[in-house]
């Protein structure tokens, strides 16, 4: 037996050896990519364990396993949040919402600071940090979701009433939650109580509500698959000719600036893909598993996007700036939305421009401390901004120039605007240095920053008019207008926290929102 086992390691050791050289990367690539596709073969699996805790008990050991084969010792790392969040609200439910963000940011950017994580993953290394990232979104929605057990329904909002626990997990269904299925090797993040009804087979999962046809359910999940493998396959063949390291090379300079602003975007979209690769992936799992189930729509064919977290071309092809984290990293803008954006605004209250910017800054430091990271994401809220100052211009159109709103050239000029600062600002978040990214932004003499800024200025000097209700509810001829579609996100800071106008509802795992 003794030997056998040897013999087994010996050939796995092997075929890695032969893969690691064939394709080019670290082992812990290699390792990684096989757990994530192995992922979605236990999730179609899990549905077929018969009873609850015969699911909570497969999810455990099927994530651990998945996390520990490309991590090493480095996944009994996820174990000291997630029995620290546990503690916390086992024994303090009144302050369990904010001493899970202290547990979970501090030893995640103590794990960021330690592994350097962001250098590792420029070169093509992977490590528990990201696993550490999506673990620490998880903890944090458990803990304060927890402590709004304790309020009355009437002190929260909608998407908090459905959220709140009023009930401490079991330990059992506590590591479930954490490991479930190595959902952490990327994502995306999801709420413990959907969690806990799409295991006990509650909500939408009831048995005794009409469910999908297993047709269904595999066909969207081989779609997403055969998404993931397309994207991957872009991804490694155009990394070849624009690697991260062209906006830093000789050649780079020798380019008009107009050039080096068609690299910088080429470069970020190329990166994109390996992200849209990941996500559609997950999706494949959770689809497989049934936990991505979304209801019916109203043709009555079932959706499974309730974890959806990338829509490539309305990321790609946006228009507008405001709605690219409605259709990128969907889920994890949901977490940003829901318990720091409208946790920071005071009920009864206008957000503000700071408070998005805080809860940018936020999401850079839960990357890591690299400056790239702040650097993209204190840019970014300057990006929003001035999407929605444009928005509000349009709107304040008067009626006989409302045309505009959709005319051809105007979208075409709104969305090089949408695509080049966009990828502009994403070069510091790819090169992660602090001088480099300031030197390729000095390349285009800093043009990105410029145009932002200059329309948020504008708008401060002569503001946009506000429009006039026969404006807004009629086109000429007497038809309606149809409303603006702008996906309005933490970006959109015309939310008011409480009594008054209410935020725009977010579907279940889905960040996608239309101005009503």
């Amino acid at each position: 037996m003794k030997n056998t086992s040897h013999d087994i390691l010996s050939l796995i050791a092997h075929y890695e050896h032969e893969i690691t050289e064939a394709a080019g990367m670290p082992i812990s690539m290699v390792r990684f990519a096989a757990s994530f596709f192995a992922s979605v073969a236990v999730g179609l699996l899990l549905k077929f364990v018969p009873t609850a805790k015969g699911k909570h008990i497969y999810a455990t050991v099927t994530g651990f396993a998945l996390l520990y084969y490309p991590f090493g010792n480095g996944v009994f790392h996820l174990f000291v949040p997630t029995i620290l969040t546990y503690l916390v609200m086992l024994q303090f439910q009144d302050y369990s919402a904010t001493l899970s963000w202290i547990v979970n940011f501090t030893y995640l950017i103590g794990c960021h600071v330690a592994g350097a994580s962001g250098e590792a993953w420029k070169q093509g290394n992977v490590d528990f940090t990201g696993a550490m990232m999506v673990l620490a979104l998880k903890l944090i929605t458990a803990g304060v979701s927890y402590q709004d057990g304790l309020k009355k329904p009437e002190e929260l909002s909608p998407y908090q009433q459905r959220h709140r626990l009023t009930k401490m997990p079991s330990p059992l269904e506590w590591l479930s939650f954490t490991f479930a299925s190595g959902n952490l090797l990327a994502g995306p993040y999801f709420e413990l109580s959907d969690y806990l009804d799409f295991i006990n087979r509650k909500g939408p999962w009831d048995p005794k509500s009409k469910q999908p046809s297993l047709a269904s359910q595999y066909g969207a999940g081989a779609l997403r698959f055969v998404k993931a493998l397309c994207c991957l396959a872009v991804h490694l063949y155009f990394v070849k000719y624009f690697p991260v390291d062209t906006l830093t090379s000789d050649w780079f300079y020798t380019l008009s600036i107009p050039r080096r602003g068609a690299v910088m975007w080429i470069v970020a979209v190329v990166y994109r893909f390996k992200y849209y690769f990941a996500w559609a992936v997950s999706e494949a799992a959770l689809i497989g598993s049934g936990f991505c189930f979304n209801g019916w729509d109203e043709r009555g064919e079932a959706q499974w996007d309730r974890y959806c977290n990338t829509r490539i071309a309305k990321v790609e092809l946006s228009a507008s700036a405001a709605e690219l984290p409605a259709h990128w990293n969907t889920c994890t803008g949901n977490f940003l939305r829901r318990y720091v954006y409208e946790r920071l605004t005071p009920k009864g209250k206008k957000a503000t421009f700071k408070t998005l910017l805080l809860t940018q800054l936020v999401a850079g430091i839960w990357h890591g401390l690299f400056p790239g990271y702040a650097l993209f994401f204190a840019t970014s809220a300057f990006m929003f901004e001035s999407a929605k100052v444009i928005y509000r211009y349009e709107q304040g159109l008067p009626q006989r120039w409302r045309f505009l709103q959709t005319f051809p050239l105007w979208q075409f000029a709104k969305w090089i605007y949408t695509g080049f600062i966009l990828n502009y600002s994403a070069s510091a978040f790819l090169l992660l240095d602090f001088s480099v990214a300031f030197k390729t932004w000095n390349s285009v003499h800093f043009l990105g920053h410029f145009l932002m800024v200059a329309i948020i200025a504008v708008s401060m000097v002569n503001p946009p008019r506000k429009p006039r209700k026969k404006d807004a509810s009629k086109a000429p001829g007497g038809q309606a207008v149809p409303p603006i579609e702008t996906g309005p996100t933490v970006s959109d800071v015309t939310y008011t926290n409480g009594a008054g106008v209410s935020s725009p509802p977010l579907g279940e795992g889905n960040n996608a929102l239309k101005t009503e």
